[in-house]
């Protein structure tokens, strides 16, 4: 399939839409196919229960999710908790009917990327949309692996940093143990007092009697 030079959307994306109400859907789709060709192919789902089968395990997860909240067999902010649940990572659009939808709002808030108005956008609009949603929803899922990997980066730090140390008070020990007529067991013992007693600080008596001597 290809997608003319010319087109203002030049990438091929995969859009799921779960939309119960067949005529809107299909009406969704000619104004996508009228401005920007085979630029997003769509894929139609009636109920959730058709998305969750729509989702294969092993299989690439769509780039976007346009998502009616009132499915026959789900209804509402949970229709969206659902979807997200299902499609991690994805960016949803919510289909709603009602500009002023409070549950369409919550579910913005929730992590949709946006919502549209049935009979108040028209196919540029969408498409425009559709493309913003997902360049959004892939610079989170990369600023989330950046995040995971500065995370593991830092563990790793952490377990050499320990390594280090514990490679040192060995050597340490068995050298006093050589040196000094002691089990290696016993000579880490001791440098671990020693090690405890130069992080505490000295009372004043203890201080005193130290300068003195």
């Amino acid at each position: 399939m290809t997608i003319p030079a010319s087109s203002p959307f030049p990438s091929l994306h995969r859009i799921l839409v779960a939309e119960d109400n067949n005529v809107d859907a299909r009406y969704l789709e000619a104004m996508l196919a009228a401005v920007a060709g085979e630029a997003f192919q769509i894929q139609h789902v009636r109920s959730m229960r058709e998305l969750d089968a729509a989702v294969v395990p092993g299989e690439p997860l769509p780039d976007a999710l346009i998502l009616d909240l009132g499915l026959p067999d789900s209804d509402g902010l949970q229709t969206f908790e659902h979807a997200a649940q299902a499609l991690p990572g994805v960016a949803i659009l919510i289909l709603t009917a009602n500009a002023d939808s409070g549950v369409a709002l919550a579910a913005v808030a929730a992590g949709a990327q946006d919502y549209l108005v049935k009979g108040q956008v028209d196919g540029n609009a969408i498409a425009k949309a559709l493309t913003f949603a997902i360049e959004r929803a892939g610079l989170d899922r990369r600023a989330r692996a950046g995040e995971s990997a500065l995370a593991t980066h830092r563990r790793v730090s952490s377990v050499a940093q320990l390594a280090a140390s514990t490679a040192h008070e060995l050597q340490t020990a068995i050298e006093m143990a050589l040196t000094s007529n002691l089990t290696v067991a016993t000579a880490i013992s001791k440098i671990r007092e020693t090690m405890i007693m130069a992080e505490r600080p000295l009372d004043p008596g203890t201080k005193a009697a130290v300068m003195a001597s």
